[in-house]
């Protein structure tokens, strides 16, 4: 049957659809020209604002901008070039950029400063006919007498006389007959006044660019806004040596000031610049200086002090403008930038079976647990791991004792007999139904935490027991050693009689480190005990051995010979003595530890157990090949430095590590508060459980004594507050110092504590809860473009604020949480004198800027303190 003509597709446009290749094409050549951007030079992205667009202009102002590339087309495929999500962003943070692609915009790609591109498109303005719709910015009036028309030929006559004209033809010129309103001002045009304009040849539309926003590569190499300022400065000053001097500075390049005379921001990066341009720090302070002073998009004032430290003031403009910026964030990120865009994978907790946990423990998942969280705030895809200690010689010491010493007392662990239900019911019929109730709490466990499962916790405490005896037993009799490492090598190698009832009690005791690890919402973190590279890791010592990399001796153990001789040095991790900042770029600083090297390190026994060299190299190269691990970060006591000093240095020689970083960030003892160290093996300072009970009960008192809640609201405030107070008092001390832990300490009031932070997160919230339902009147009269502070207070917040970028950063590169910790402290008491100098709320009424801070307090203080794995409360 023929095809009816009927169903044939009539264009009623001659304009033809652009094809898909066209726009596949737009995305390539946006795409091309970002990823061949030379880093040498600094690239930014401008998002430009037209107004008026016309095709002729245009192509001018592409000639204008040159050498860079100017990008016009549909929103939604310039979109898809850059990246309209975190996830598919060509570039850190440009998903931000495609946000404000909307309306008459475009994009262009240039290395070419602001105020370069600003200048230039200022400089070049074309006024146009003007189209319909358009906002006429004139009334334009025709009567008779003026003689408008005249000008033109008769022959017009009919077509202004089309357009609505009253006209006539006299003697051959066009004459009109009554006054004619062509168009009025502010008002839409309509198609025919636009066609009207026209022919009268009168001009209304103006063609012109403006600089809506732009995204520099310096956040794609890790700097924050607040640095750039100072690398601008930097690169302006060395040129072509400036990526060269950059790389030998410290991180971060500007801070903010403490003291407000001594302006908003000071860096100290002369003396850096005078070593490598060999010029007198003074020389160089003065031209850098004179160098910041041209930032004046956001520079008010730059100035020099003692000790050669620059010290810059920010304009109020640029303060009102960025924190708009944090305000009007949709990611929930406060305009903070992804920063970085590495695999790391972060080693903490892992402590060994049987062990009851103390505070030392608890430090090790609290610093590990924030440090992650900051890694993968800034862009990080970080891999959490708990290499739980199942594998080693404390195995085969527990397993011994119990068959020389207590073999009734195995049968007690095996797993029929530690169900975890089965030991509940006993727990509960002997303390009663509810273990809350055995605590005095009036309270659901679904309502308030932590309530660890009673029996892994007893499990826990018999094995912890038995391991202190073990231990000891050790120590007195060799011939006994010996036979613990026999057992040690059967349970590795999977041929040991009671090898299920060994892997029944390290179950269940990371069940019990799972409970405290969820009490303490440390839980994202993943178990991996040691038992499960027990087939790689064999393999991986006899690999070596054929390499020709280790040893077999006669005695049957296997053995690897370091090659340096005296140290081990490790060039991959510019810190370790927190006391110190790192230096980051080609020339870090190189750590060396010391050992001795009398006999050769050894990765298998004589009775056949691997070491724990041996099972941590085979983790390491698991995870390099596994996870494509750029970093790898262990968090553990300082004391641990010697054995991963040994560690890279075998890893690099063996070849497992090559260009990746290793980072081993030791953490000072907790003490006990008679001033020895907290031991596990010889039971030297509380349980964890055992801290926290105390310190809820005090928590619980002081909110009972309020008497402003309801009862189970006082059990969740008292362990928010506990919790996060145990937390807090391990993460605002310099994670390299030593402390002696005090309970009485984590609830003191006033001083730098989480307690006072709280009470000013707890007032910020109040207001902007009785801006809402008080319906308060919000006053946006002088919200403008920048509005000024009216007081000393309000401007040291919103610096406070702005450095939020900043301190997230300096915590992020110098594995730091106690900075995060520093900073929130100051940006609440900055807060406090904010809050007591200004009436936020007046009469009914309230400043736009005034609740503007106050909100931007709250999301900043909420920020910082999830990072740091804490959680507010809404009372107080």
């Amino acid at each position: 049957m023929p095809k009816s003509k009927r169903a044939k597709e009539v264009r009623l446009t001659s304009v033809k659809k652009k094809s898909k290749e066209r726009k596949l094409h737009l995305v390539d050549a946006i795409r091309e020209t970002l990823g061949s951007a030379d880093l040498g030079n600094e690239c930014f992205v401008y998002i430009i604002s037209l107004s008026n667009q016309r095709n002729s202009p245009l192509k001018n102002l592409r000639i204008i901008l040159k050498p860079g590339r100017l990008f016009y087309g549909k929103n939604k495929v310039m979109q898809l070039a850059l990246g309209a999500k975190p996830e598919t962003e060509l570039l850190p943070d440009l998903h931000k950029v495609a946000e404000q692609l909307v309306g008459e915009r475009a994009l262009l790609v240039t290395s070419e400063a602001p105020d370069v591109v600003r200048t230039k498109l200022e400089g070049y303005k074309v006024v146009d006919f003007a189209k319909a719709g358009h906002i006429a910015s004139d009334t334009v009036v025709l009567k008779p007498d003026d003689g408008s028309l005249e000008v033109f030929p008769g022959n017009m006559e009919p077509q202004f006389r089309q357009l609505g004209l009253p006209t006539t033809l006299n003697m051959g010129k066009i004459q009109l007959l009554g006054e004619y309103i062509v168009c009025e001002r502010d008002r839409p045009l309509t198609p025919t006044q636009a066609r009207v304009l026209k022919v009268l040849g009168i001009r209304m539309a103006l063609f012109e660019a403006n600089i809506h926003g732009y995204w520099t590569d310096d956040f794609k190499r890790g700097f924050t806004t607040l640095e750039t300022i100072v690398k601008r400065g930097i690169e302006r000053l060395c040129d072509a040596q400036s990526n060269d001097v950059i790389s030998h500075c410290k991180r971060p390049l500007v801070r903010l000031a403490g003291d407000s005379c001594e302006g908003d921001l000071h860096t100290k990066i002369a003396h850096t610049l005078s070593e490598h341009l060999q010029i007198p720090a003074e020389e160089v302070a003065i031209r850098l200086r004179d160098e910041i002073r041209k930032e004046t998009d956001c520079v008010s004032d730059c100035f020099v002090t003692g000790n050669n430290y620059i010290n810059i003031v920010l304009k109020d403009e640029y303060l009102t403008r960025t924190l708009k910026a944090m305000a009007n964030d949709t990611c929930k990120r406060l305009n903070v930038p992804i920063m970085s865009r590495q695999n790391v994978v972060v080693d903490y907790f892992g402590p060994n079976v049987g062990k009851e946990l103390h505070m030392g423990h608890l430090r090790s998942a609290a610093i590990g647990g924030a440090i992650s969280n900051i890694l993968e705030f800034c862009g990080d895809k970080v891999y959490r791991r708990s290499h739980i200690g199942d594998f080693g010689a404390h195995s085969g010491q527990i397993i011994r004792y119990l068959i020389e010493y207590d073999p009734y007392s195995l049968d007690c662990f095996t797993e029929s007999w530690t169900d975890r239900e089965r030991l509940l019911e006993l727990t509960r019929q002997e303390l009663g139904y509810s273990v809350w109730d055995a605590k005095g709490i009036k309270t659901s466990n679904r309502l308030s935490r932590p309530t660890p499962a009673e029996s892994t916790d007893l499990i826990v405490n018999t094995i912890g027991e038995i391991y202190r005896r073990a231990k000891r037993q050790c120590e007195l009799d060799e011939k006994f050693n010996v036979r613990c490492k026999e057992e040690t090598a059967l349970l590795q190698h999977g041929r040991h009689l009671y090898q299920k009832t060994w892997e029944n009690i390290s179950l269940k005791s990371m069940q019990s480190y799972r409970d405290l690890l969820e009490d303490f919402k440390l839980d994202k973190i993943r178990d991996v005990p040691e038992s499960c590279y027990a087939k790689r890791v064999f393999k991986l010592i006899d690999r070596l051995v054929k390499e020709g990399h280790a040893l077999k001796n006669k005695d049957g153990s296997i053995t690897i010979k370091i090659e340096h001789h005296g140290s081990s040095v490790d060039p991959s991790r510019a810190n370790i003595d927190q006391d110190k900042e790192p230096a980051h770029g080609k020339n870090q600083t190189t750590l060396v530890y010391l050992y001795n090297m009398a006999s050769d390190l050894v990765l298998l026994t004589r009775e056949g157990a691997a070491t724990y060299l041996s099972v941590d190299l085979c983790a390491l190269e698991y995870r390099l090949r596994e996870h494509k691990a750029d970093t790898i970060l262990y968090v553990t006591d300082s004391a641990q430095r010697g054995h991963f000093s040994k560690l890279i240095t075998v890893a690099r020689q063996v070849g497992i590590l090559k260009d990746q970083r290793v980072e081993h960030l030791g953490f000072g003892a907790v003490l006990a508060e008679d001033g020895k160290k907290l031991r596990s093996r010889r039971k030297s300072g509380a349980h964890v459980l055992d801290i926290w009970s105390d310190t809820f009960d005090k928590c619980l008192h002081e909110v009972e004594n309020k008497g402003e809640y309801k009862f189970p609201d006082n059990a969740i405030m008292a362990n928010t507050l506990a919790v996060g107070s145990m937390l807090y008092a391990d993460l605002s001390t310099t994670h390299g110092d030593t402390y002696t832990f005090s309970t009485d300490r984590l609830l003191k009031q006033g001083g730098n504590n989480l307690i006072s932070i709280l009470y000013s997160y707890v007032r910020g919230r109040s207001i902007l809860r009785k801006v809402v339902s008080d319906n308060i009147s919000v006053l946006n009269d002088d919200f403008g473009e920048g509005w000024l502070f009216r007081s000393d207070f309000d401007r040291n917040l919103a610096v406070q604020l702005v450095g939020l970028e900043n301190a997230i950063l300096t915590a992020a590169i110098m594995r730091a949480p106690h900075r995060l910790c520093k900073y929130v402290w100051k940006l609440s008491r900055d807060f406090a004198h904010f809050y007591e100098s200004t009436r936020v709320l007046d009469n009914g009424t309230a400043r736009a800027e005034n609740v503007l801070l106050v909100d931007l307090f709250a999301k900043v203080t909420n920020l910082v303190l999830t990072l740091l794995n804490i959680e507010t409360v809404d009372y107080l």
